[in-house]
């Protein structure tokens, strides 16, 4: 539970609960990576997932490349737990659905250079596990970046 000052009365408001979790999506690239356009893979990827739960807000995507693999990971935000648990259950099964995940291994491989010769495969997606300091940390950054959301 966290605080929030009230800027124009200076008084605290009720507290807000807010739960986060951390997920990643990661794909092998074959033979290896020449080159990933990860600013554009950054800013779509989440608009390649649909049917995301209600009353829940996805932030601080990142993308990171190796020689052969790149990973896409964010955070998932709500401020009631059964939406963050509807939310996990929904990402697991998303990816049950083959079309998902050829849909995601096509638009990765879309942000490759020289892409006719690679071949990009789901290898894995999962809720990372973070130090309970680190979650802490995340929120009150989301809440001092998106106060409107608390409002």
């Amino acid at each position: 539970m966290l605080l929030h000052q009230n800027k124009k009365t200076g008084t605290e408001t009720p507290q807000v609960e807010v739960w986060a979790y951390k997920y990643a999506i990661q794909f092998s690239i074959l033979p290896e990576i020449t080159y990933l356009d990860d600013q554009h893979l950054t800013a779509y990827f989440l608009d390649q997932l649909q049917g995301i739960p209600s009353g829940v807000w996805l932030s601080n995507q990142t993308c990171e490349e190796g020689i052969d693999f790149c990973t896409f990971n964010f955070w998932v935000f709500a401020t009631h737990s059964d939406r963050i648990k509807e939310f996990s259950i929904w990402f697991y099964g998303l990816f049950r659905d083959q079309n998902i995940s050829e849909k995601l291994e096509v638009f990765v491989l879309s942000n490759l250079e020289d892409s006719k010769d690679l071949t990009v495969i789901l290898t894995d997606w999962s809720r990372i596990r973070v130090p309970e300091n680190d979650t802490k940390r995340i929120i009150t950054q989301e809440i001092n970046q998106c106060p409107e959301i608390f409002k």
